[in-house]
């Protein structure tokens, strides 16, 4: 399977508007599409840009990294993006480059196995965006976050830890945006927030990983946790037939997830204008007919914005315990069991999670070794891996060769063979004192 990225499978908003129509359920869907419609066309009304604003910049400006129009090297040079700058703005990177020329360490994931399991729907075309906007259970809402890891999300961790420790929330992970750094380099500390996410029994699921590339996204996911998830939300909340993006999602194994509550957050984010946000998710969950007998939401919100990881959110909880709704996963407010919410690191083992929601296969700073290792560490023989993974006894060699790195995968530059090599053609321990190492 070749590497999929949404930059090549979706025409993002330029197009959003092919064979797009309403979503047949009495929810406000059609507003949605209509946005993202209406924002294709607009350009930016306030400087920003790309995003989740998905608004383009003015001719002759490009839009840099950080979501902002300006026509300086600032904003045209690296991480500048390409799609949402305006007609004679190039950027001088690309797009391609906006990830700083790194990889996440590790085997790519173009082998894994994607059946598509359990009975949530993967490809739904009704909408013409192709996805699940809504719940299946009354008396349920999935609060789902955008964007994080991001500074604040710890701190909205530990809020609903302690102040609302029965809800479950669900994270759709941006591995390398706003120039936070990639997930999976531990010198960032993004790994450690996300291992707690999932230690705390929320769902991890992707929203790509500079917005577009999936497979970058499950490597560095498959390094921190051991697995990789099979939910993903679309970069501006557009995944169209039309595009093949549905398709791209579907072989890929991926549940394509929208939503039916929008707070609007990131254009009320500041502490003027956050009340703005809480009144719209009042007004939804309160309206004339919305009961937790009749009613559940899907409701999406960005924790990358202070106000919504440490003002908005807490409010919202507040309302829906109030108001008798169940905070739950998508996963779990689709009826979907956790064991179909992730797919294994390689080949051949299997994802497995304690009843607390804490991975047996993963820690914060390495990937899991594969059941193959961890068997011929038992029975003390030596065998040579398969796929790519190593450690105990299973050396690197056959397809894979090189040495083992402190990581637990096969490789032959000095990121495998230095610092903390386990086994294979090592550096001495002056070549290794000598080297700079990333996560291999």
């Amino acid at each position: 399977m070749t590497r999929v990225t949404l930059l090549s499978a979706l025409p993002f908003l330029t197009t959003v508007s092919i064979g797009v129509t309403a979503h047949p359920h009495p929810r406000p869907i059609s507003n949605l599409v209509d946005e993202l419609v209406r924002r294709a066309t607009t350009i930016s009304p306030d400087n920003t840009c790309g995003g989740t604003n998905g608004y383009t910049c003015p001719d002759s400006s490009c839009c840099s990294q950080y979501g902002w129009c300006g026509t300086t090297t600032d904003y045209c040079g690296t991480g500048c993006q390409q799609s949402f700058s305006g007609a004679g703005a190039t950027c001088s990177t690309g797009d391609a480059v906006t990830s700083g020329g790194y990889m996440p360490a590790g085997t790519n994931t173009s082998t894994v196995p994607r059946p598509l399991v359990g009975n949530v729907e993967y490809k739904d075309y009704s909408s013409g965006l192709g996805g699940i906007f809504e719940c299946m259970t009354p008396g349920q809402i999935a609060l789902t976050f955008d964007d994080g890891p991001y500074i604040y999300t710890d701190q909205l961790l530990e809020k609903i830890h302690t102040s609302y420790p029965d809800a479950r929330v669900t994270f759709f992970i941006t591995g390398n945006n706003i120039g936070k750094g990639p997930i999976d380099d531990p010198q960032y500390g993004w790994d450690k927030v996300i291992t707690k996410m999932h230690n705390y029994g929320h769902q991890i699921a992707s929203h790509t990983w500079k917005k577009w590339e999936m497979e970058m996204n499950e490597m560095a996911l498959r390094n921190i946790l051991g697995f990789f998830p099979t939910y993903m939300r679309p970069p501006f909340s557009s995944c169209t037939d039309a595009s093949g993006c549905i398709q791209s999602m579907t072989e890929l194994g991926y549940h394509i997830i929208y939503f039916d509550l929008d707070s609007d957050d990131y254009n009320k984010a500041t502490p003027e204008l956050v009340q703005n946000a809480k009144d719209n998710v009042r007004n939804a969950m309160k309206a004339q007919g919305k009961s937790p007998s009749t009613s559940s939401f899907l409701e999406i919100m960005h924790d990358i914005h202070e106000q919504t990881a440490l003002n908005l959110t807490d409010y919202v909880m507040g309302l829906a315990t109030q108001l008798g709704y169940k905070m739950v996963t998508v996963g779990e407010c689709l009826g979907d069991p956790e064991a179909n919410w992730y797919r294994a690191s390689s080949p051949g083992s299997s994802f497995s999670s304690s009843s607390g929601g804490a991975a047996t296969s993963s820690s914060s700073n390495s990937a899991s070794i594969s059941s193959s290792a961890a068997a011929a560490s038992a029975s003390g023989t030596t065998k040579t891996t398969t796929d790519g993974t190593c450690g105990g006894n299973i050396i690197c060699g056959g397809d894979f060769p090189g040495c083992c790195s402190q990581f637990g995968w096969c490789g032959t530059t000095t990121d495998y063979c230095g610092i903390g090599c386990q086994s294979g053609p090592c550096l001495s321990s002056a070549a290794r004192g000598t080297t700079t190492t990333k996560r291999a």
